[in-house]
């Protein structure tokens, strides 16, 4: 998080200071964001911010009065930017390829109910639960996953929009570096410091990009991004988080909260329309949520319910329909049609996404928290509870991992709602000769529905009975071998890691999950 950032001042000596030189600001502008070196991609906005940032450039220094607003000194980004084309068959640093401190990237963040693009410069990097702070990393290791994976601490840039001409005569709108950071937390006494403009975000969510260097009002240099390009990160960064994608709410879990003055940017004053702002995203995500004691009404009877008991009133629908029994269910709106593929907050079937995100706890014991863009979910729902039946709630349809199914870029299996096991299995599971793979025995326990359930929601034992036979599925009492032999299985577990541990035998690391990263921009200026 961001209260684990440590920084320390740095101050540069006189002798460190670069003299002036001239920046050229017709570089030619590459249609691929990488090069080959013999053989080897580099990625371009890497290769920059070395040219920028070299070890005989002069260091970023800060002024501890002014430091907290994250006001930086004339020369903060003065950088030898000399002519480094390499020779025919001489190769790069192999320092090309990596991510140091003092690089900036993109950041999605969440601003009240909007998803919006950052742009944030580095201040170190973590690898998995240690505290120690690194100063660089390959551009690789952003996406490494379980203990490899990395944290990036960073300071958000305040941007002003500033139209320049550039070499070919035309005008190009730019957003250029106002020389101050973004607060991003709130302080308890007023008193500011460098945590109140830090925020730490999983690498996964960091977007590597290659500023160019212009001059601000006063003449003095600063970074710039060029609008086209930053446009191009919102997209390739929202896309990264797979939007269409079951986990996609499980995946704006990761980003940070930003409230702080200049997020979103905004090409005129802070009133004027956002910039940079992830569109339509309403229809994708609910970032507001309800109450338990709001009344709502239903969407397939028109009552009206609390919303913490609308997902037990909604099984009752829903079970009914599936079990043939529509015609029974008397409350049910005569012009509604209930899908197979129902949301069990609402029961609708729309585009309703909801996440089951399982954390495994010290004790090795499972937590889970729910996310979902239903405008009918409620948060507060206890997990654990949900899944017992009561006679005054028994409904069990709460949302279930398929063992099946691929984890998501957030290491989480897709989430299906209990009473629509078998078209989840149908739609995504059935082989090419319309079969069913076999079901893990842990699936088929937590799907089980029990026939006193089904009875407290109005379907009849031998409408529960049909259902079983026609889906093979087990009765109680093979239920109750089933979760005797997890439990078994569970225990041998067990054992073994109490042996592994006494031995110090080490789990091998998990392996990384490789992806590309593309930069943007470029000397352009």
């Amino acid at each position: 998080l961001a209260g684990d950032v440590d920084l320390d001042d740095e101050h540069s000596s006189e002798s460190d200071k670069p003299e002036e030189l001239v920046l050229n600001p017709s570089a030619e502008v590459k249609p691929i964001h990488y090069l080959i070196d013999n053989g080897k991609r580099l990625y371009k906005p890497t290769v920059v911010a070395r040219m920028l940032q070299s070890e005989t450039s002069a260091r970023k220094t800060t002024h501890r009065p002014s430091r907290a607003q994250g006001v930086a000194l004339e020369n903060l980004v003065k950088r030898q930017f000399q002519n480094r084309n390499h020779a025919e068959g001489e190769s790069a640093s192999d320092d090309t390829n990596k991510l140091k401190a003092g690089d900036l990237g993109a950041i999605l963040t969440k601003t009240g109910d909007q998803i919006c693009l950052t742009v944030a410069e580095i201040l170190n990097f973590r690898q998995g639960t240690l505290k120690t702070n690194l100063s660089s990393i390959d551009i690789d290791d952003l996406d490494a996953v379980g203990s490899k994976s990395m944290t990036v601490a960073t300071q958000i840039l305040k941007l002003s929009p500033k139209t320049i001409q550039v070499d070919s005569g035309n005008e190009v709108l730019i957003w250029q570096w106002t020389k101050e950071y973004i607060q991003t937390q709130k302080s308890k006494d007023e008193t500011l410091t460098q945590r109140n403009f830090a925020v730490r975000v999983p690498g996964s969510i960091f977007l590597p990009l290659g500023p160019m260097i212009v001059d601000d009002d006063d003449g003095n240099p600063t970074w710039g991004l060029t609008d086209s390009d930053l446009k191009e990160a919102l997209d390739d960064a929202w896309a990264s988080l797979d939007p269409e994608g079951d986990n996609i709410l499980a995946n704006i879990k990761l980003l940070p909260d930003v409230t702080g003055d200049g997020v979103p940017y905004h090409l005129g004053d802070p009133g004027s329309a956002p910039h940079f702002v992830v569109p339509n995203l309403s229809a994708i995500v609910n970032l507001v949520e309800r109450k338990g004691d709001t009344e709502i009404p239903c969407h397939l009877c028109g009552s009206q319910q609390f919303l913490k008991n609308m997902r037990n009133h909604v099984g009752k629908h829903l079970l009914l329909s599936l079990r043939d029994m529509g015609d029974t269910d008397k409350n049910l709106n005569p012009d509604i049609e209930i899908g197979v593929n129902s949301c069990g907050w609402c029961g609708l079937d729309e585009s309703c996404k909801t996440n089951l995100i399982r954390k495994q706890n010290r004790d090795n014991s499972d937590s889970f928290t729910l996310q979902s863009n239903c405008q009918y979910f409620y948060s507060k729902m206890n997990y654990a509870s949900a899944c017992k039946s009561t006679r005054s709630t028994p409904c069990t349809n709460v949302p279930l991992h398929c063992p099946l199914c691929p984890t998501g870029v957030n290491g989480q299996p897709s989430t299906f709602w209990k009473y629509i096991l078998i078209y989840h299995m149908h739609t995504y599971h059935v082989s090419d000769h319309d079969d069913l793979p076999p079901f893990p025995v842990e699936l088929r326990v937590v799907s089980h529905i029990s026939k006193a359930e089904e009875k407290l929601l109005g379907v009849s034992l031998e409408k529960t009975k049909n259902w079983r036979d026609r889906h093979k599925m087990a009765d109680s009492d093979g239920i109750t071998a089933f979760q005797d032999e997890i439990q078994r299985k569970r225990a041998a577990s067990n054992v073994s890691k109490s042996s592994a541990s006494s031995t110090g035998s080490r789990q091998p690391s998990p392996s990384k999950v490789q992806r590309m990263n593309y930069g943007y921009g470029g000397n352009r200026a």
